[in-house]
C-alpha cells in the first residue's frame, strides 16, 4: 500500500529533472523504468484536459460518464478534424447536436432508417435503426420487419464488406438494426464491461475510441448507403 506523505513536500522541478538526467547517466538500466513513469505523467496530464468538463471523472484511469454530452461532444469534434483532414470519407454524424443520452442519431435519407451511435450493454457500436415515426403506419413493427428483411437481401455481400454485422430483427420489439460493436467498453457504472480508460481517449494514441468510431461510422455509411439508397418504401408499403 503506497502512503502518502504527512507532510506535503515542495521541490524544484528543474532542479529534480537535473538530477533525474545526472541519475540516468549513472543508471541506464533503469531508463525503461523512467520511461513508464513519464508516460503515466502523460496520462495524468491527459486527464486534466477533461477536468474542465462537468459530468466526468476518474477512478484511477477508469472514466464515469454523469453526463453522455461531454462524450458525444468530444466524438462529434474529432470526427470533424478527421474528415477535414481527408482521413475518413464521410462524416456520418455532422451537425449533431451531443445530449444526455446513450445515442446520437442521424437520418440515413431514407425514411424509417438512421444512423446511431450507441454506448450500449454490449458496448459502444454504430447501427442502422430501422424504426417507423410515421402516423399514417398502422401496423408499425410489421413495417419495420418488412423493410430489415428487404436490406438483409443484401446480407451476404455486407458482411463480406463488413465482417461482424449483427443482423438484429427482433420479432419481439417493435423495431429492428443491424450494428456493429466497436468497442467492448462502458462509460458508467450502468453498463457491466470493462471501463473505457484514459489511455483509450488520449489522441496520442493512434487507436484511440474516437478515431475508431470515426473510421468504423464512416465504413459502416459506405457499404450500406447504397443498399438503402435502391429500396423502394412505396413498394413495401403495399405488402401491408
Amino acid at each position: 500500500m503506497i502512503q502518502k506523505p504527512l507532510k506535503p513536500f515542495e521541490i524544484d522541478p528543474k532542479a529534480f529533472i537535473l538530477m533525474v538526467e545526472s541519475f540516468i547517466k549513472s543508471y541506464p538500466q533503469h531508463s525503461l523504468e523512467l520511461k513508464e513513469i513519464a508516460e503515466k505523467g502523460g496520462l495524468e496530464l491527459d486527464k486534466l484536459d477533461y477536468f474542465s468538463e462537468k459530468g466526468i471523472n476518474f477512478n484511477e484511469n477508469n472514466v464515469n460518464y454523469a453526463d453522455y454530452t461531454v462524450f458525444w461532444k468530444k466524438y462529434l469534434e474529432i470526427e470533424d478534424i478527421l474528415y477535414g483532414n481527408h482521413l475518413i470519407k464521410n462524416s456520418v454524424f455532422e451537425s449533431i447536436k451531443p445530449s444526455n443520452n446513450n445515442a446520437i442519431f442521424k437520418t440515413s435519407g431514407v425514411q424509417n432508417i438512421s444512423y446511431s451511435l450507441v454506448a450500449s450493454k454490449v458496448g459502444i457500436k454504430i447501427e442502422l435503426l430501422i424504426k417507423t415515426l410515421r402516423s399514417d403506419i398502422k401496423d408499425k413493427k410489421l413495417f419495420n420487419k418488412l423493410i430489415f428483411d428487404e436490406i438483409k437481401k443484401n446480407q451476404r455481400e455486407l458482411n463480406s464488406k463488413f465482417r461482424n454485422l449483427v443482423w438484429d430483427r427482433l420479432d419481439n420489439r417493435m423495431y429492428s438494426r443491424i450494428y456493429f460493436i466497436i468497442e467492448k467498453r462502458s462509460l458508467n457504472n450502468k453498463v457491466n464491461l470493462p471501463r473505457l480508460t484514459i489511455g483509450e481517449m488520449t489522441l496520442k494514441n493512434k487507436n484511440n475510441i474516437y478515431d475508431k468510431m470515426s473510421i468504423n461510422s464512416d465504413k459502416f455509411y459506405k457499404i450500406f448507403d447504397p443498399v438503402l439508397k435502391k429500396i423502394d418504401i412505396k413498394k413495401i408499403e403495399k405488402k401491408l
